[in-house]
């Protein structure tokens, strides 16, 4: 009977300790998995930093821009060049197609 129970012991721990490596298996694959996707979004966020720079140097520029165009029409002696106009007019309708880039996590 004791070597039964010893027996019984034994296969009771194995058996759990069986469970206990699993689930700590399990645990070790969902840290992995959360710390994969933790860099995928530092990574997104990076691209997303990046993206909205591009936005914000155009939409800068168009405001520069802008600025130039309004003085111009509004000023009554310092007129600016047509040349100059012109470029101005032309990169501010340039702009205005699109802030937004078309490549990454905008596409």
């Amino acid at each position: 009977m004791k070597r039964y129970f010893i027996e019984g012991i034994l296969i009771f721990f194995s058996v759990f300790s069986a469970f206990f490596m699993d689930s700590y298996r399990e645990t070790l694959s969902d840290i992995d998995l959360k710390n994969k996707l933790l860099k995928q979004l530092i990574v997104t966020i990076e691209e997303d930093i990046n993206q909205l720079q591009v936005v914000k140097e155009k939409l800068d520029f168009c405001l520069d821009a802008s600025e130039i165009l309004l003085t111009d029409h509004l000023s009554t002696s310092d007129k600016i060049k047509k040349d100059t106009l012109v470029k101005y007019y032309s990169d501010l309708r340039y702009m205005n197609l699109s802030f937004f880039p078309q490549y990454g996590v905008y596409n």
